[in-house]
């Protein structure tokens, strides 16, 4: 049993338990209920697990009545607070983020600093946008989030919260599950996840995933230090080396890491085991297979219902905002590049160049599992091939830093040439990503052949 437990599963067996689950409208008084504004939420967002219990007073009064909710979110509380405060600040700060970074741009040009430190002050800028973003956003979107909205200091009134999460349920809007590895064997998530199907149905659901988050940040660091780096050399051959190892690293972070998370996610997410889902109190247990049982006839019901709809989780990821709002930050470091020196060409290519790379690598280990070469030899070969993609991407960046070099030494680059090229870019990343999305759409049969294949 995990040491950190949901607060809902902290309540006692006394609790009254989830009531109206599967109505549209209960007759709770509204007072009952509460809600916090998304920019009040990424303001007093407890950043680390020590400071939970210092602030939940503070939390909870930053929530008021309301009648009704735009989303109501679900998580597991054993997924990290940090990752969970980055996505939603990335869903509800991302316009003030970039609009910070290019405030921050314009002042460091007219005071004269070289492109060196421009790279810097601009990504300062964008981590400070989605730090302190709350502080100056308008978003008034009104979120269930049990810490601020259910009482966590006094244990009535955190029983009373948790009697009603079936009326926040019925009354919210939207459905955004912050998708951690563990969040489908959390009985109280899976629960949460049946009572809003149960009155909503799957369109007004939004999958936000936090390890993918987590890749896309480490992937967009390489790539803005790999700018940073090259600004401040003017040797070939040390350029030369810069690619050599910047390519490599990403090449191999992108195929021997993110890869393998994309490929367990996907395995994850299609797999409901009755027998591995947590709950810390068995009257709780009880309590909410009963429920469902109710509202789905029975438990193989749900899962072959939720299977279903966990089925086109991936599909989804690449129409919602959120995934929008992925791809623009994933081409900053090309918006930071043309802003300063035109390479436009290039940076597309490494932006690119990563979902290449990514689909290259589900193709290859797709292919092995499918036509049964799961040997340790077979392995080698495939590795072999990740290592030889990685080439590929390394020598087809070379090859195009050096001929944007002899383009912008005989030309120079206008402000139509950039948009073009940025939109012209975001538009070959929107693509790549929908490729990727289909070759993962629908989960096949050999999925947990691959997550063995990858594993060993």
């Amino acid at each position: 049993m995990r040491q950190t437990c949901d607060a809902r599963e902290m309540s006692g067996p006394s609790r009254p338990g989830i009531v109206n689950g599967d109505r549209k409208h209960s007759s709770v008084n509204t007072a009952d209920l509460r809600g916090i504004e998304a920019r009040d939420l990424l303001c007093v967002w407890p950043l680390k697990r020590d400071t939970r219990r210092r602030s939940h007073s503070d939390l909870y009064k930053r929530s008021k009545s309301v009648e009704m909710l735009h989303v109501f979110i679900s998580h597991s509380w054993s997924a990290s607070p940090l990752v969970k405060y980055a996505v939603l600040s990335f869903r509800y700060n991302t316009p003030f983020a970039f609009c910070a970074s290019f405030l921050t741009f314009i002042f460091l040009r007219l005071w004269g600093v070289g492109d060196a430190l421009c790279f810097i002050g601009m990504w300062i800028g964008l981590v400070c946008g989605y730090l302190w973003g709350g502080r100056a956003s308008f978003d008034r979107t009104l979120l269930f989030f049990d810490q601020c909205c259910i009482h966590q200091d006094d244990e009535t009134k955190k029983l009373e919260g948790i009697r009603h999460i079936g009326d926040y349920l019925t009354r919210a809007e939207g459905f955004v599950i912050f998708w951690s590895q563990d969040y489908n064997t959390r009985l109280w998530c899976i629960f949460e996840l049946a009572c809003f199907l149960r009155v909503n149905g799957p369109d007004n659901l939004e999958v936000w995933p936090l390890p993918i988050l987590e890749h896309r940040f480490v992937i967009v660091l390489f790539h803005q230090c790999y700018w940073v780096v090259f600004s401040m050399l003017h040797h070939p051959h040390y350029e030369l080396l810069l690619d050599i190892v910047y390519t490599t690293v990403t090449g191999l972070y992108c195929l021997f890491i993110e890869g393998r998370q994309r490929v367990r996610i996907q395995r994850d997410v299609n797999h409901l085991d009755l027998s591995k889902l947590e709950c810390s109190l068995d009257s709780d247990r009880e309590m909410i297979m009963a429920h469902i049982r109710r509202m789905y006839g029975g438990f193989d019901e749900f899962r072959s219902f939720a299977e279903n709809l966990f089925a086109g989780f991936h599909h989804q990821w690449s129409i919602n905002g959120y995934t929008f709002r992925n791809i623009f930050v994933t081409c900053f470091p090309s918006i930071c590049v043309s802003v300063l020196n035109g390479r436009i060409l290039t940076a597309a290519t490494i932006t690119c160049g990563r979902t290449v790379l990514l689909i290259c690598f589900y193709t290859i280990t797709y292919t092995a599992v499918r036509l049964g070469y799961t040997s340790s030899l077979a392995r080698i070969v495939c590795r072999s091939l990740y290592l030889l993609c990685g080439v590929v991407h390394a020598a087809a960046i070379v090859w195009v830093r050096h001929v944007e070099s002899s383009f912008l030494e005989a030309t120079s680059y206008t402000s139509e040439y950039i948009v073009i090229c940025l939109i012209i870019e975001m538009g070959a990343v929107m693509l790549l990503e929908k490729a990727l999305g289909l070759m993962t759409y629908p989960p096949h049969a050999y999925i947990l052949q691959m997550c063995n294949f990858i594993d060993m």
